[in-house]
This record gives structure tokens, C-alpha cells and sequence, in this order.
């Protein structure tokens, strides 16, 4: 009898337990499904348990997402890899946890072993290559605890449209949103500090942008090729913007730099097509190569006092130049500096400048004239090849050396004005010489008063068949 009842008290104590256990799990982890628009609510979220609490079937169908709770890393890889129909995500009540162990991520179109020595899983941190080339995402609210969204997070998402940024957040990684087409509009809140490289490349659809005076850092080519952004406000404090910043932006019209930048980084408006103004500050010193390469509309440009540097093909192929003054503290004008502005009339190289490089002013045809003065030394390759409508050029006699082709193709020269009484050596061998397809029949070669007979007999001048002495 004694036995019966503790047997009987047994069950109920099973009974008691099993209740109490599923009430608890209930709580821990309590999934609501809505089968009419596939969306899936689930609530009071445990970390890693995303994989075991939906069906295959679930995980599959959702198209809308909400959780609330914790998760980690290994939740994202379930999002990511195993809900192919995704489209809205709710965040916004989720706490991302640490995650110290490996991780299988496809975050390069094959599957590959992570090691978190190398790749951060962060407690507040969207991991890396979370939503890698998920196409169907649409939207997604992030975090209110987010602090930071690592590299590649949501590179090529290109349906992605909506994504809302918390206040909380600091980083951005780099490749955050590459490839991100359909995201049109972005608001960066006054808690981020750092704007990593390639951070929004290639958002074709992006319009305009502000950066908050918080941003301390921007990375290399974050805004290139958004062919769309007409509009950018630039963090007054910022002191220095990395190469190729808003390289290919080719709808950007105008923009205003900080003031306390000293340098204008290589290809930082690379082929922005449409932009017409830009005011350089006085505090910057060096203009690197290719910063204004392809900005064919650009019209005028006013340099700063202080400047000392215009590297090579900085402004190659700006057409709409039509005069430019260098100031007198510029000592270097780089290959190609100013090459295929067939627009540019006029230009005064200042006596700072010692050398004219290879391919400086190369086919500008519509310059008329143009006066090397005594500071330079050398002329190089090509220096003003296809100036065609070229009509007088004087070489002063500080110049030692003048490479090939300088005034190669240079068809409309009508006189040569040089100083040097000893003819310069340009007897290049199998190069194309200087003077190549120059119409010396023609083109008055001007001389120093007693070397007519030097001219006339030295390789590379004796081409001229009118040689004057003055």
C-alpha cells in the first residue's frame, strides 16, 4: 500500500515538473508564427537557439522576422544562410551577445571555417558578413544597444532599402553596405566616429548624405561609384579625407571641404563628371594625383596661396578649364597634370617651377601660347604633344634638356624663341624627336645672336629651314 502511494506521488511530482519545465522553456523561448504574411514573432530570444526553435519548413517560408531577447553570431548564420525568403528584419529589441567560438560563414560564396581570433563576434556588433549578398533583404532595424556594424555586414544586399541606424552606434565597417543599389537614403547619427573604406561604394542609388561633426575618421573610396549622390555635408572638423573618397560620384555638382584639411588625397573626385565648383582651402598645401582626373565640367578653379604640389593627371581631362593661375609658391606640376583640357587657353607657370614633366599640358588644343620661365631646367616626354593650335613657344636659357616628342605634333607652332646659345642635344636616337610632325618649313626658329651656324648644323634643329638670329 505504502509503495502504491509513493508510486502514485511519483507520477504527480513527474506531472508537477514536466508543467513546470514547459512553462519555464515557454518563457525562455516562446516562438508566435503568422501563417498569412509568413512572418515570425519570436520572443525572449536565448543565444544560438535561432537554429533549433524554427523548422526547416519555418526557416524557409518567413519573409518577416521579429525577435526580442539575446542572440549572437550563430543566430545571424541562421538568418543569413537558412532563411533564403527574408525580406524585413526587426532587431530593435535584441541584444547581440559575445560569441567566442568558430563559426561556418558563407561570406564569399563558399562555406569557410571563421576563427574568431581573426574575426570579431562583439557583444553590440552586427558580425561580420552577417547578411553577405542576401538579395531579398528589404529593410532592417538594427539593435538600440548596437555599437558597432563590422566589415562586409551588408555587402551586396542590393535590395536593401531600408535600414535604420541606432544612437548607440559608433563603427562602421568597412564594405558595410558595398554593392547596396536600392539604398537611397541614410542617416548617420551623431555617435559614430569611424567610417571605414569602401563603407558605402557603389550605392548606385544613394542621394545625399551628411556626415556628423563626431566623425573623427573616414576611410579610403567610402562614397565611389555613387553614381546618384548629388548632395554631401561634410563634418567641418574633419582634417584629412582618404584617396578616392567620392571617386566615380559622377551626379556630385558641388561641395564644400573642411577647412582644416592640408591635403587634397589622389583621386579623391575622380571622374566626377558633373562637378562644376569646388573651393579649395587655404590650408591646403598638395594636390595628389588624379584628385580632379575626369571632372569635365568643372570650369574654375581658384588655388590656395600656400600651394606647393599639383601631382600627376590631377586635373587630366577636365574639359570646361579655360585658364588657370598657379600661384608662385607651387614648385611642381606633375605628368599629365593638366593633359586633355581641350579647352584650356592660357596658363602661367610660375618661377617656383624647375621641371616640366612628361605629358604636363599634352594635347590641350586650344592653348595659343604659353612662357617657360627661367626656373626650369628640363622639358620632358611628350611635355605639350598634340598642342596643335600652339602658335609661339619661348624656351628660356635655363633649360639643359628636352626630352622626345616634346612638341611633337605641335602643327600650328608658328615661331620658337630659345636662348641657348649652344644648341640643346635632342638627338634621341630611335625615339620620335622633338619637333615630330612640326611644320619646320614653315616655323620660324629664333636663335641667340651668333649660334645661326650651330642651329643649322646641330641633330634635331637643322630640321628647321628658317632660322633667324635676334
Amino acid at each position: 500500500m505504502i509503495q502504491i502511494q509513493i508510486f502514485k506521488f511519483l507520477i504527480l511530482l513527474f506531472a508537477v515538473a514536466t508543467l513546470f519545465f514547459n512553462s519555464c522553456k515557454k518563457e525562455v523561448y516562446n516562438k508566435v508564427s503568422t501563417n498569412a504574411d509568413s512572418s515570425t514573432v519570436i520572443t525572449n530570444a536565448t543565444p544560438g537557439s535561432l537554429e533549433t526553435s524554427l523548422t526547416a519548413t519555418e526557416k524557409a517560408k518567413t519573409t518577416k522576422l521579429t525577435i526580442t531577447g539575446n542572440i549572437d553570431a550563430r543566430d545571424f548564420i541562421v538568418m543569413h544562410l537558412d532563411m533564403p525568403k527574408l525580406t524585413a528584419i526587426d532587431l530593435s529589441e535584441v541584444n547581440i551577445v559575445l560569441y567566442t567560438g568558430k563559426l561556418i560563414i558563407d561570406g564569399s560564396g563558399l562555406n569557410a571555417e571563421i576563427d574568431p581570433v581573426h574575426f570579431s563576434f562583439n557583444a553590440n556588433t552586427i558580425p561580420y558578413t552577417a547578411f553577405f549578398d542576401n538579395v531579398k533583404l528589404i529593410s532592417i532595424i538594427l539593435p538600440n544597444s548596437l555599437k558597432a556594424i563590422e566589415e562586409s555586414s551588408f555587402e551586396g544586399c542590393i535590395g536593401l532599402k531600408e535600414i535604420q541606424i541606432p544612437p548607440s552606434d559608433t563603427v562602421i565597417g568597412s564594405c558595410a553596405f558595398l554593392g547596396c543599389t536600392s539604398l537611397t537614403s541614410i542617416s548617420i547619427p551623431s555617435s559614430v566616429t569611424d567610417l571605414n573604406q569602401n563603407a558605402f561604394e557603389n550605392c548606385t542609388s544613394l542621394t545625399s548624405i551628411t556626415i556628423p561633426s563626431s566623425v573623427s575618421y573616414m576611410g579610403y573610396s567610402i562614397f565611389e561609384g555613387c553614381t546618384s549622390l548629388k548632395s554631401v555635408t561634410l563634418s567641418p572638423s574633419l582634417k584629412y579625407l582618404e584617396p578616392g573618397l567620392f571617386s566615380g560620384c559622377t551626379s556630385l555638382s558641388s561641395i564644400t571641404l573642411p577647412t582644416s584639411i592640408k591635403n587634397i588625397q589622389r583621386g579623391l573626385f575622380y571622374n566626377c563628371k558633373n562637378l562644376t565648383s569646388i573651393t579649395i582651402p587655404t590650408t591646403v598645401s598638395y594636390i595628389d594625383y588624379n584628385a580632379f582626373n575626369g571632372c569635365s565640367s568643372l570650369s574654375n578653379i581658384n588655388f590656395p596661396k600656400g600651394l606647393i604640389s599639383i601631382n600627376d593627371s590631377a586635373f587630366a581631362h577636365c574639359i570646361g578649364l579655360h585658364s588657370i593661375v598657379i600661384p608662385n609658391t607651387d614648385t611642381i606640376i606633375g605628368s599629365s597634370a593638366f593633359a586633355y583640357c581641350s579647352n584650356l587657353e592660357s596658363i602661367s607657370i610660375p618661377p617656383s617651377v624647375k621641371h616640366i614633366y612628361s605629358q604636363t599640358f599634352a594635347f590641350c588644343v586650344s592653348l595659343t601660347s604659353i612662357s617657360i620661365t627661367s626656373s626650369v631646367t628640363d622639358i620632358g616626354f611628350e611635355a605639350f604633344v598634340g598642342d596643335s593650335n600652339l602658335t609661339s613657344i619661348t624656351i628660356p636659357l635655363s633649360v639643359t634638356r628636352i626630352d622626345y616628342g616634346a612638341f611633337s605634333y605641335c602643327k600650328g607652332l608658328q615661331s620658337i624663341h630659345i636662348k641657348t646659345v649652344n644648341p640643346i642635344n635632342i638627338n634621341l636616337g630611335s625615339y620620335e624627336n622633338v619637333f615630330d610632325n612640326v611644320l619646320t618649313s614653315s616655323c620660324i626658329l629664333y636663335v641667340p645672336k651668333g649660334s645661326k651656324v650651330a642651329y643649322q648644323s646641330a641633330e634635331g634643329w637643322r630640321v628647321f629651314k628658317n632660322i633667324i638670329e635676334e
